[in-house]
């Protein structure tokens, strides 16, 4: 869980957190284990707190084809919000990812495929909620869409982010 925490704050990379879970892999090979019967691991009731801030890049312009988008005309009146979440395949024990970018598809939350999904969606979906609210007043804002995201996340990324498994799309 430690090693997994430092990942997920940015302060261990992936090729090292790979070439441990390997090793331990071939541990668990080695003493022919199935893990069940190993001491209960150490709980760490410290939350995730000093994340690394990620840098996010620009976008070309009409960056919101890079997406698949709602039909507006299918909302109705009020504020309009034509941006898809992602979706996780379990709630309880995710192992991939949807999400509503054109060239991505779905994606395996334990692969190298899904570093960083997260992150290229979340740049490209606030530019183009900021291209769409600077178009159309009655437009979800960015910040908005911000709250939106982050409920999002704290919903299904955080509740896993102590489990023993390691979310690489996290």
């Amino acid at each position: 869980p430690l090693l997994n925490e430092a990942y997920y704050e940015g302060r261990v990379d992936f090729d090292a957190i790979k070439q441990f879970y390997d090793i331990f892999n071939e541990i668990v090979d080695v003493l022919d284990t199935d893990r069940h019967n190993w001491a209960d691991a150490m709980k760490v009731d410290e939350p995730i707190y000093e994340v690394q801030p990620l840098p996010v890049s620009e976008h070309k312009e009409d960056v919101c084809s890079e997406l698949f988008l709602k039909d507006p005309r299918s909302l109705g009146d009020g504020i309009k919000n034509t941006v898809f979440l992602p979706v996780l395949n379990s709630m309880k024990r995710p192992t991939s990812i949807a999400v509503p970018l054109k060239g991505y598809k779905m994606y395996s939350l334990g692969e190298r495929a899904s570093y960083n999904i997260l992150v290229d969606y979340y740049t490209v979906t606030s530019q183009c909620v900021s291209e769409l609210a600077e178009a159309d007043k009655r437009h979800i804002t960015p910040s908005a869409f911000d709250r939106l995201f982050y409920a999002w996340m704290k919903t299904n990324v955080l509740s896993h982010l102590q489990d023993k498994t390691l979310y690489v799309g996290f």
